[in-house]
């Protein structure tokens, strides 16, 4: 019943993704709420951390106060009502409905404005809970709000903490812990890529929270970040720097947790005084390149694209595909106006719909991918995969998929090939089936998908569901299958119509040769997959294959290369594949990135990892019982850690007071694990010769004798081991080998049963020299056989019981290998976690084994040391690791202080080389203090800056500074070149304001110009034209030596116009009646003078007297001329009187 029930949802299901719904797909309005319990969060029943959990708004609405007593308003802090949803809502839905728990445990008091909770909230005994809302205490005016007074908006968060110490209340650093964004923001998502580093901060806040102070965040410095994929459950984990950041690669996609612990308090640091940060992060995977895929679409019941092969990019940038951008690319290629008018799609609460498809909106769709219904549009598509999509053309009975039995058929021309079409049906349990379909109409298409002439082709309808197609021509073609009786969406096949329908078939293996490409140590599977394909062809059709050759050249050179693969191949491998699981951090306790990381870094030649062996003493004190055991049924766990310890040196014998060994002294608990409890155990024991504790309460005291006789007993006729069943499994075979290698040399029966089971793992092994345990050839099985080989002395390089072919099982092995480090579980995958530890461990056994070191769990080798004297070792690498002191040795310095500081004072004791350490600081103190004084005279060189007359004092007072530093401090001035430059400089600027000041007293000597002041000025002329140009520029008064030049040029002018005008007047002589001109002349002249010209005139008074004399000559005839006119006038008056009166006598 139950499974018919799961089955109806299933078609359901398949129903409501084929149909678009028009609910909105906006996000409820959702608020947070985390709640911790001192150092940890609490968990929901499903196991959920109550870290920032989402609870809508809408699931807070259901919440009636009233029905708990409680005022069904809130009211705010100034008493008024509030209809709004508050923190009362959501303390109520999450104690009842995601906590179960009852309200009425809660004991409160108040209805309403002052709700206080005195115990039972949460499930806590007490009232010891902090609160802040969004990084905040919620108060107004200095009060916090109650419960009942805070108001939620979407997007708010809640942080409760509860507290068992009520030390909180008086600890100044009591608050929460939040983790940032690279703005600073508070935030609790994020989204990064799969080995993208991820930078977080993270704060710590701090706030008068009693008298409602503002919150203040400040960075946690130290601190430690755990992160993995379960919360409380660490991958790694990581320490914040100095500025309170830390920064995570997640090596995987998927969703990461980020969390802390709580924090102690300052005034109380026994106590947790504050709450642990959480957050989530979405890791995705890189971008993928882009597939194609085949793609059909049925617009009712016509075919518009025909398996067409489309080219698929990662929209999402998700680093994988779906059904969604498959069909987003089909109509981007085949819609005429794109995928913006032909294709949408949302997400609804049943999944990620179709709303159009091939621009129809109806709703009426459906998509199959690889010929099974799909769940949603998300659903993931891989390269080569095939889509059909269509919209139902009958909506009453909708339409049945419909496929053909094959993707593809070969007939030669004229003659039948039989198709078989099927209808998907659902079977009594609703599981898809598919049944023969008779009764539909074939067509045929010729490779642009146009139907070709009906005289081409003939199709039979054999009544049974399958179909007789005879088709003339030779050419590819599609066959399409509709049904408009009986709805189905368009079947499609491809039809090859040949000649020979062997050369179908030839081609294809042609195909898979040319492939091949060129022949590397990592694309075997290439080759293996021609040779397979063309081993399945006939005779007749190999004969057909033209590049045959190819093949035998790739097989050639592969096995050329596996032959060649030299160690120097293996041990670059080795090499990458050790720097990768050392760059992984730090590991915690488990089968996969715990132990075995440790054990291939150490046995690798690589130190512990830091932290490693406090995560074993938390691992052990949290899990281990009253035996000693870390398991109840697991004795493994005990004899991994063991071995892990051992490779590193730890004692094994007390990890914080426990012995590991003890844990595995009881025979019937070892047997819990069937053969591999005994096997490890042995492997553990020996790892360090160690002596099998006694243990009185042991239902069976267990001995190395009756461990190795109950390996032996569980031997299989064949010579091998395995778990379960009667055939021998090379791993477990391995490991049994590994287990009892110590006791070849010296058990007879040991030795019969290796010899046995080293002639059943020859028989095992593929003809690649691979090995496999269930699924074929996979590097873990030839990690266990090589660790078996090498343990025994057997070179599984060069044995030929192991390298056959030119193939050993160290070539097979590292055919796994991915570039860059690490190994994948099975051929062309990526970096698997197991495989890559378990063939590290192995690679480390084979070269342990050519260096002629002892074997990978021989550790006879490994000096094992308390806690104590392991703490000091550790310190005294770090201070070894200072060197010959420099100013870059600080931070090693300040590092093995801080790390010998922190040891004990009996571990202090162990620390032999701390005289270094001593010294080392009195150098780096001596190294600073010449530093700061060179430092203080550079200061002092920068200071002077562009040199000018002004500079001197500056650098005097350096030059003095750096005469007076030691010979060592003195090569510490990266600037003296600068200081004797401005020296030169200031040389020269002296030099050049000497002869400057020379010439500028030479023209200051000028004085007044007057005509005797030429000398002066040439001279000084002389001596500014003989400066250079900088010297000229200090010349401050060279504008009274032009001056001056200018002045006596106008001194000069002046006396030779006056000069000019003397000699006119001389020229003059003894004034004549004919001096006239000569007088005239000089006047003018005289005239045409300056005032300062004119008073140059010595004979001014000479010009004046001649003007005087000519006057006097000329007066006489002047006034002879005037009588004669004035008889004239007389004369002239009187005959004009007398013609008149003649005139009027008439």
């Amino acid at each position: 019943m139950t499974k018919k029930i799961i089955s109806i949802f299933i078609i359901l299901a398949m129903i409501l993704t084929a149909i678009p719904l028009t609910i909105s797909a906006s996000e409820p309005d959702t608020v947070y709420i985390s709640i911790s319990d001192d150092s940890q969060f609490v968990t929901d029943s499903n196991g959920t951390p109550m870290a920032f959990y989402p609870v809508t708004l809408d699931e807070l609405a259901e919440i009636d106060l009233s029905d708990y007593y409680l005022d069904g308003y809130a009211y705010d802090a100034d008493g008024d009502n509030v209809p709004e949803l508050t923190a009362l809502h959501l303390y109520i839905y999450v104690h009842e409905i995601i906590l179960g728990l009852d309200w009425s445990d809660v004991n409160v008091s108040g209805s309403a404005g002052s709700i206080y909770f005195a115990g039972g909230l949460f499930g806590f005994s007490d009232e010891n809970l902090r609160y802040d809302l969004n990084g905040a205490y919620p108060a107004v005016d200095g009060w916090g709000l109650t419960a009942d007074q805070i108001v939620l908006n979407n997007g708010d968060f809640l942080n409760i903490a509860h507290y068992t110490s009520w030390a909180f209340w008086g600890d100044s650093t009591t608050g929460f812990h939040y983790f940032t964004d690279s703005q600073g923001n508070l935030n609790h998502t994020y989204n990064t890529s799969v080995n993208e580093e991820l930078e977080l901060g993270l704060v710590r806040s701090y706030s008068d929270w009693m008298n409602g102070g503002a919150a203040a965040f400040d960075p946690e410095i130290g601190y430690t970040v755990y992160y993995g994929t379960a919360y409380g459950v660490p991958s790694g984990s990581t320490l914040t720097d100095d500025n309170g950041l830390v920064t995570i690669a997640f090596p995987s996609a998927g969703t990461w947790y980020v969390w802390t612990d709580g924090g102690y308090g300052m005034e109380n640091p026994a106590d947790i005084v504050s709450a642990p940060a959480f957050a989530t992060v979405k890791v995705i995977k890189a971008e993928a390149e882009p597939i194609d895929v085949f793609v059909t679409v049925a617009d009712k019941g016509e075919v518009v694209m025909a398996n067409e092969v489309v080219t698929v990019t990662d929209l999402d940038k998700s680093g994988d595909f779906n059904v969604d951008e498959v069909l987003f690319a089909a109509h981007e290629d085949a819609y005429d106006e794109g995928a913006q008018a032909g294709y949408a799609s949302e997400m609804t609460p049943y999944g990620l719909s179709i709303t159009k498809l091939w621009g129809d909106d109806s709703g009426n769709y459906g998509y199959w991918l690889n010929d099974a219904s799909c769940w949603s549009l998300a659903d993931t598509v891989n390269a080569g995969d095939s889509v059909v999509a269509f919209v139902y053309q009958n909506t009453e009975v909708w339409d049945s998929y419909s496929r053909f039995s094959q993707d593809s058929y070969t007939a030669m021309a004229e003659t039948s090939a039989i198709v078989t079409l099927e209808k998907a049906g659902y079977d009594a349990n609703w599981n898809t089936v598919f049944d023969a379909h008779k009764g539909a109409t074939l067509k045929i298409y010729d490779s642009a998908f146009n139907e070709i002439a009906s005289e081409a082709y003939k199709v039979t309808d054999n009544g049974d569901g399958t179909y007789s197609v005879i088709v003339k021509d030779i050419g590819e073609y599609t066959v399409a299958a509709y049904d408009n009786a009986t709805p189905i969406v368009p079947a499609l096949c491809m039809l090859t119509v040949t000649e020979n329908p062997d050369l179908v078939y030839a081609d294809a293996v042609e195909e898979l040769i040319s492939a091949i490409g060129s022949v590397t140590i990592f694309n075997y599977k290439n080759i293996y997959s021609a040779r397979e394909a063309y081993d399945a062809l006939t005779d007749s059709q190999k004969t057909l294959v033209e590049n045959y050759s190819i093949l035998t050249d790739a097989e050639n050179s592969f096995a050329t290369l596996l032959a060649d693969a030299s160690d120097a191949d293996h041990r670059a491998i080795y090499e990458a594949t050790g720097t990768y699981i050392n760059s992984l951090g730090t590991p915690f306790v488990g089968s996969v990135g715990g132990e075995w990381m440790v054990i291939d870094l150490t046995r690798s030649g690589y130190d512990c990892p830091e932290g490693y062996y406090e995560n074993v003493v938390d691992y052990v004190n949290e899990n281990i019982n009253d035996k000693e055991q870390l398991h109840r049924a697991k004795s493994t766990d005990n004899s991994r850690v063991i071995l892990a310890l051992t490779s590193a040196g730890y004692d094994v014998t007390d990890v914080d007071g426990h012995n590991l060994l003890m844990g595995l002294t009881d025979m019937t608990y070892l047997k819990k694990q069937g053969i591999n409890g005994p096997i490890w155990a042995l492997i553990a024991f020996d790892s360090h010769g160690y002596e099998i504790p006694v243990n009185a309460d042991a239902t069976e005291q267990a001995t190395r004798e009756k461990i190795i006789a109950y390996i032996l007993e569980k031997q299989f006729e064949d010579g091998g081991w395995a778990l379960s069943g009667k055939v021998a499994d090379p791993d477990m075979t391995g490991m049994a080998i590994q287990s009892l290698a110590p006791y070849y040399e010296t058990n007879t029966e040991v030795k019969a049963a290796i010899d046995k089971a080293i002639i059943c793992l020859s028989e095992k092994q593929y003809d690649n020299g691979g090995f496999g345990s269930i699924d074929g050839i996979c590097s873990e099985s030839c990690a266990q056989v090589i660790v078996a080989l090498t343990a025994l002395g057997i070179n599984p390089e060069t044995d030929p019981r192991f390298a056959k072919n030119g193939v050993s099982v160290v070539d097979a092995m590292c055919l796994f290998a991915v570039e860059g480090g690490g190994f994948a579980h099975i051929p062309d995958a990526g970096i698997n976690g197991m495989a890559t530890e378990q063939a590290q461990y192995a690679l480390a056994s084979y070269f342990r084994f050519l260096d002629g070191k002892t074997s990978l769990y021989d550790m006879s080798d490994v000096d094992i040391y308390t806690k104590d004297e392991k703490a000091a070792d550790a310190v005294e690498a770090i201070i070894s690791a200072i060197g010959t002191v420099t100013a870059e040795s600080k931070d090693a310095i300040e590092e093995a202080r801080a790390a010998y500081d922190a040891l004990t004072d009996e571990q202090k004791t162990l620390v032999e080389n701390y005289d270094t350490l001593t010294s080392a600081e009195t150098a780096l103190a001596k190294i600073e203090n010449d530093i700061k004084a060179a430092d203080d005279v550079e200061a002092m060189i920068s200071a002077i800056g562009t040199v000018t007359a002004e500079s001197k004092g500056a650098i005097e007072e350096a030059r003095a500074a750096y005469d007076a530093l030691t010979d060592e401090q003195k090569t510490l001035v990266e600037n003296y070149d600068t200081l004797t430059s401005a020296e030169t400089a200031l040389a020269k600027i002296e030099n050049n304001t000497k002869a400057a000041d020379d010439v500028e007293a030479m023209i200051s000597a000028i004085g007044t110009v007057t005509t005797e002041s030429k000398s002066a000025i040439e001279e000084a002329r002389a001596a500014y034209d003989a400066l250079t140009d900088e010297q000229k520029a200090l010349v401050e008064n060279y504008d009274t030596l032009t001056s001056a030049e200018t002045a006596l040029a106008k001194i000069e002018n002046d006396i030779k116009a006056a000069d000019d005008v003397e000699a006119m007047i001389s020229a003059i002589g003894t004034v004549t009646a004919e001096s006239k001109s000569a007088i005239e002349e000089a006047r003018a002249a005289y005239d045409a003078l300056t005032d300062e010209q004119k008073a140059l005139i010595e004979n001014y008074d000479v010009l004046t007297s001649a003007e005087t004399t000519y006057s006097e000559l000329t007066a006489e005839k002047e006034l002879s001329f005037f009588e004669k006119l004035i008889n004239w006038i007389v004369n002239a008056f009187n005959w004009v009187i007398t013609l008149f009166q003649n005139i009027f006598s008439f």
